[in-house]
């Protein structure tokens, strides 16, 4: 643990399209709230994603009330709909910068972290204004134990202390979405990689 985790209150900050949210989300937000000590989890479903405009996804609406239903009985995480109010594209930055304002209106304004999995932080690079994202939300990212963050060495230096500062070795679970999605199109078994409720959810509601 960095020093700088013990300096206030953290509170882990986890986006995505959730299209759905799988058993890997879950593992890799409660892996990195427990080394990092942080006070809560907070996961913002996208309206759009930037990274992934050009595919069609299950509405926000949906993806919203599956991520609640993902997390209702974890404690300390919440869901927050931030970015589906918002509407339209969702970059990162614009949504950091809105929590941060809102928790400098506490009279005890926590630190907020971006929490990301390896397969992300690499292309941080990419995103809006990344330097920013450093200042509002320094990052930490959960990685398989023995395995560095791949990718990594042609960021720009900031970008790349950044990310070596925040990188956490954990248990990973080697799920995605798109695994999951292309299972329930083909009517296989999917208990082992999407909790029951939301396997429910996608039943009633008919997606994928």
């Amino acid at each position: 643990m960095s020093p700088s985790d013990t300096l206030s209150p953290q509170v882990g900050v986890f986006g995505g399209t959730f299209d759905p949210p799988h058993w890997g989300h879950i593992n890799l937000a409660l892996s990195l709230m427990e080394a990092h000590q942080l006070q809560e989890v907070w996961f913002l479903p996208t309206s759009t994603n930037p990274h992934k405009k050009d595919r069609l996804h299950t509405s926000a609406d949906h993806r919203l009330h599956m991520t609640e239903l993902a997390v209702e009985n974890v404690p300390n995480f919440f869901v927050r709909d931030v970015e589906c109010q918002r509407g339209g594209i969702s970059y990162t930055v614009d949504t950091l910068q809105e929590l941060v304002d809102q928790e400098q209106q506490r009279p005890q304004p926590r630190q907020l972290r971006l929490l990301l999995g390896a397969d992300a932080a690499h292309s941080l690079g990419q995103w809006r204004n990344p330097l920013k994202i450093l200042q509002l939300a320094p990052p930490l990212i959960g990685h398989r134990p023995g395995t560095p963050i791949a990718d990594i060495e042609k960021l720009p230096n900031e970008l790349k202390s950044a990310i070596l500062a925040g990188s956490t070795a954990i248990p990973i679970m080697d799920v995605s979405a798109t695994r999951v999605r292309e299972r329930l199109k083909n009517g296989l078994y999917c208990g082992h990689l999407v909790p029951a409720k939301i396997l429910d959810y996608i039943e009633v509601h008919r997606l994928y």
